[in-house]
């Protein structure tokens, strides 16, 4: 069949030599290329997507007007036939895998190619040598094979306005070549590339872009001559121990400046810059000083040092425009960089994190700024003057970690949406705010502010996350402006051991609802209506003086810990008495319990009632339905004799323990999945109900005589 259809096409391609635009795309039953040196005409020819083409006829030779020839994701070609280049303009061999080689040029003369790609063809080891004096785009990616730069006859790339080598790992070096029109150079994971020195005369008069990235084995670059440079990259080059030299130190177009993680620079030799728009040295870790630059960066907006461990100061800056600065983790930078006027007007985003030598910062003024991040600065002792204490903008404010900070000034946070001042553990009181106004605000953490013993009046009609987990002196609960936390998503107040009560709130939307250790608490906080109907994580686990929790509705919980509760009596009164998508209920330690109510426990995958003293009866479950428990233990319950019969379909663990009077534990109707059985001092047992075994891995016995 497919010999006929060959036959055919040999037919059909000499009838028609007019034809100038030949396409075989996702032709997938094709698997050579016959004849074809009839289309004399023939200027497009397109090979995309056929699978199962093998060979090419050499008679693509003869065809002088051919313009564009594409083969791509032909991945069973091994060969393409010699070109003529007289009329080729571009030239596209991408995602070819089995292709070993690059076509040969049948009559030496590629004059008028202006395009070629070569791309992820990880066979091909050379090129054979080119002339390409028309050249204006050449691609070379991902050619992991690729041993050598194709050689160019003379050097000669003197129309070349784009070159990409991207991913060719055995590339070594590229020779000398003529580029006086380049106007992009991209050299990207090129990691065995040693030296760059592709340009005679250092002339690149032209180029706009230059980047050279991951090249991890470059260690130096000639000078050059970048007038017209817009970009410079120089990213995670490992190796490179000096910043290329600029010619006269002139790059006054130059806009976006990188050399983030080289780790062996040391310097940066002075620039002449004016327009420079962002500037980003991060992880430059043995970089010493900040470099000199003319201009003072006037039209800076972003500046990043991030990482730079060895830089001790930053020289006066004229940062007008600045957007963006980052000076997080300078483990030296002992002072906060000198700015013109004060005057950061415009800056937006500040991250100063980790700067363990930082004491200080100078006046400034911060009016656009709307995120500031100074957490961890272990030195910093007065938090950053504003002037007229207007952040008006400010969205973001992360202060945790420092440890030194006594006092916030008198601020003005109309639009702020999230405080962080966890872990500050000099920190007294709450920072004022003007009007103690905090409407906007969603996240609210003061965890670990151990010294902290109360908060102001404060109006939080949009927080959805307050966190004053071990505050350890906070002795009251802030006072809430109209009485509102409708929107409060998160509560957690862990560790509040001196906190003795929490007023009534509504509590419409909260999920999560953490009181443990608030050892002085005295009593569940009051809940409007009694309904936590989005509830789905509650903790109050050592609040040892809850002698009870009011009727709740909790439709929607899925973990419950009631741990170590010594003083409570009663299990919780649950509305209807569904708690059907409870997954964890943990009532280990609670003493003085006696009993839990009939409860519809369906999804319940955990139950833990270990060193209930006063439990006299296994909590009745309605129907004894209990099919997704996972892990039932029962452990040190004195007083309970029997365990009624059980529908576990998922039981995986089982643990009875140290439980003296337990002496039936009857019918439990369980799939093959139990994988740990323990069985441990449970003395008036008399025996355990037949179970399956099969996938048992972890059996523990330890039987009284009477067993």
């Amino acid at each position: 069949m497919i010999y006929l259809f060959i036959c055919w096409l040999v037919f059909y391609l000499q009838k028609y030599g007019n034809l100038r635009v030949l396409n075989f795309d996702r032709s997938n039953f094709l698997t050579q290329i016959p004849n074809i040196s009839g289309l004399r005409n023939l200027e497009e020819f397109s090979l995309q997507n056929c699978a199962n083409l093998i060979t090419i006829d050499g008679s693509i030779g003869l065809l002088r007007k051919l313009k564009f020839f594409r083969v791509i994701r032909c991945n069973n070609i091994r060969s393409i036939p010699p070109l003529s280049f007289a009329s080729l303009e571009e030239l596209d061999i991408s995602r070819c895998d089995s292709l070993e080689n690059f076509p040969l040029a049948l009559d030496g003369i590629e004059g008028k190619l202006k395009i070629l790609r070569v791309i992820s063809c990880s066979n091909i080891k050379s090129f054979p040598p080119l002339r390409l004096a028309s050249l204006e785009e050449l691609h070379l990616i991902n050619c992991y094979s690729l041993q050598s730069f194709p050689p160019v006859v003379d050097g000669l790339l003197g129309k070349l306005k784009f070159l990409k080598a991207t991913g060719c790992i055995k590339i070594r070096s590229i020779p000398p070549l003529i580029l006086t029109s380049l106007e992009e150079l991209h050299l990207l994971n090129c990691y065995s590339l040693e030296i760059f020195s592709p340009i005679l005369n250092g002339m690149m008069g032209k180029l706009k872009f230059l980047r050279v990235q991951s090249c991890n084995n470059i260690w130096s670059f000639q000078p050059l001559r970048l007038a017209l440079l817009e970009a410079l990259d120089l990213s995670y080059c490992g190796s490179l121990e000096s910043f290329p030299l600029v010619v006269d130190g002139l790059v006054d177009k130059l806009k976006i400046l990188k050399a983030i993680g080289c780790s062996n620079i040391r310097y940066i030799p002075p620039l002449k810059t004016f327009s420079l728009e962002e500037l980003d040295f991060s992880y430059c870790v043995n970089l010493e000083s900040f470099p000199h630059v003319d201009g003072f960066l006037c039209k800076l907006k972003i500046l990043s040092v991030k990482g730079c461990i060895k830089i001790r100061s930053i020289p006066p800056l004229k940062l007008d425009l600045l957007e963006e600065l980052n000076l997080s983790y300078c483990d030296s930078l002992e002072s906060f960089p000198p700015v013109v006027d004060g005057l950061l007007g415009k800056l937006k985003i500040m991250r100063v994190t980790n700067c363990n030598r930082l004491k200080s910062f100078p006046p400034l003024k911060l009016a656009s700024l709307q995120e500031l991040d100074i957490s961890y600065c272990a030195s910093l002792e007065s938090f950053p003057p504003v002037v007229d204490g207007l952040l008006d903008e400010l969205k973001i404010l992360n202060v945790t970690g420092c440890s030194k900070l006594r006092n916030i000034p008198l601020l003005k946070l109309s639009s702020l949406e999230q405080l962080n001042l966890s872990y500050c553990n000099s920190i007294e009181s709450f920072p004022p705010v003007v009007g103690g106004l905090l409407d906007k605000i969603k996240i609210l953490n003061f965890a670990w502010c151990s010294k902290l013993r109360s908060i102001p009046p404060l109006k939080l009609a949009s927080l959805e996350q307050l966190d004053l987990s071990f505050c350890q002196n906070l002795e009251s609960f802030p006072h809430i402006l109209d009485e509102s936390l409708e929107k409060l998503k998160i509560l957690i107040v862990k560790g509040c051991r001196k906190l003795k009560s929490i007023p009534i709130f509504k509590w419409a939307s909260l999920e999560q609802l953490n009181l443990s250790y608030c050892s002085s608490l005295e009593d569940f906080p009051p809940v409007a209506d009694g309904s936590l109907n989005k509830l789905r994580i509650l903790n109050v686990t050592f609040c040892n003086k809850f002698k009870s929790i009011p009727l709740l509705k909790l439709s929607s919980l899925e973990e419950l810990d009631l741990s170590f509760c010594d003083s409570l009596e009663n299990f919780p009164p649950v509305v209807d008495g569904s708690l059907d998508k409870l997954k964890i209920l943990n009532v280990s330690y609670c003493n003085k319990l006696r009993s839990i109510p009939p409860l519809k426990l369906c999804s319940l995958q955990q139950l833990d009632i270990s060193n209930c003293d006063s439990l006299e009866v296994f909590p009745p479950v309605v129907d004894g339905l209990l099919s997704k428990l996972k892990i039932l233990r029962v452990a040190s319950c004195h007083k309970l004799t029997t365990i009624p019969p059980l529908k576990l379909g998922s039981l995986e663990e089982l643990g009875l323990s140290f439980s003296d009077n337990l002496s039936h534990v009857l019918h439990m109707f369980h799939d093959d999945k139990l994988k740990i059985l323990k069985v441990t001092s449970c003395n008036m047992l008399s025996g355990i109900p037949p179970l399956k075994l099969a996938s048992l891995e972890q059996l523990d016995l330890l039987c009284s005589e009477n067993d």
